[in-house]
């Protein structure tokens, strides 16, 4: 009876260790599987809003932003060598909508372009970029206050309309990284001088901030990593490098074979990506290289 009991006992114990096991398993490929949604990590830079407040938006981050430059020169001041437009003169929203230089509206990278309607893009805009998009002010040609136009040609981010003086916070835990920014929107001599810090968030994307006043780099500025957290002020909405305040958002993905292994900030290291994703079913095809979806942690209702 004890020797029965004794083999029962050893018995009950090897089907509890397999059950674990195969739950540890179960578990672990459920991990494995996680949908793209688990990437979903950013918060919105500025307290009170969000990546889909009403009107938010000034300019767009335009889909045919140029990545096949040549080393060294300057960043997106270059025709676009991908997509089917190839030349700049095209601006493509993360909805997919699409907006074209003419006669009236030149392929100038302030300009706005009208949006064509055609079997593909009808005049009516999407509800979730008419929503929060409004535009810039002036008129004419420069006026992108209702919904029949788009800004501007290459932009490599989005452009957010908030009040002057906001205190701008990193979109999700990190690193400010110890070059203070990367320099994929112009030729400056110095990060401060467009009023610039990028956050390097360990998963192979950095955020970077542009147009702040009251930079705060912390000890990145002795050139060593500064860990924040979304509690960190980098600085405030200014308009430092520029004429109009406001925030200026960008999005960069490292590339999985960087070409620069002397400097891992680099601009060609990246890729530029859009927070919102894009909206694979539009006939007209995304042309940024590296497509990671939405990366916003509201999520992206469209």
């Amino acid at each position: 009876m004890v020797r029965d009991f004794c083999s029962f006992k050893k018995e009950l114990e090897m089907r509890l260790i397999k059950s674990l096991l195969a739950a540890t398993v179960l578990l672990f490929s459920g991990l494995m599987a996680l949908p793209a949604s688990a990437q979903q990590f950013m918060n919105f830079p500025v307290s009170g809003v969000g990546p889909f407040t009403s009107g938010i938006i000034s300019s767009v981050l335009d889909h045919e932003v140029p990545h096949a430059l040549a080393a060294g020169s300057p960043p997106f001041g270059s025709p676009s060598s991908v997509g089917p437009y190839g030349y700049s003169g095209a601006v493509l929203s993360f909805t997919g909508e699409l907006f074209v230089s003419n006669g009236t509206y030149p392929t100038a990278n302030l300009a706005c372009y009208p949006k064509p309607s055609n079997a593909n893009q009808t005049s009516t805009w999407r509800a979730v970029l008419q929503g929060v998009y409004t535009g810039t002010s002036g008129s004419g040609a420069n006026n992108c206050t209702v919904n029949n136009a788009l800004n501007y040609d290459n932009h490599p981010g989005y452009d957010y309309i908030i009040s002057s003086g906001t205190n701008v916070h990193p979109a999700a835990s990190g690193n400010i990284i110890f070059t203070k920014c990367i320099k994929t929107f112009t030729n400056v001599g110095t990060c401060e001088s467009y009023g610039a810090v990028a956050v390097d968030h360990g998963n192979g994307f950095v955020t970077q901030y542009l147009h702040m006043a009251n930079l705060n780099y912390g000890s990145a500025a002795s050139g060593s990593n500064q860990p924040v957290t979304t509690a960190w002020t980098m600085g405030t909405v200014s308009n430092v490098g520029v004429t109009a305040i406001h925030l200026h958002l960008e999005v960069l993905q490292r590339k999985s074979s960087p070409p620069n292994s002397t400097n891992y900030y680099a601009r060609e290291n990246y890729w530029v990506v859009d927070p919102y994703g894009y909206r694979t079913a539009s006939f007209y095809a995304d042309n940024l290289l590296s497509k990671p979806g939405c990366l916003w942690a509201v999520g992206c209702s469209y």
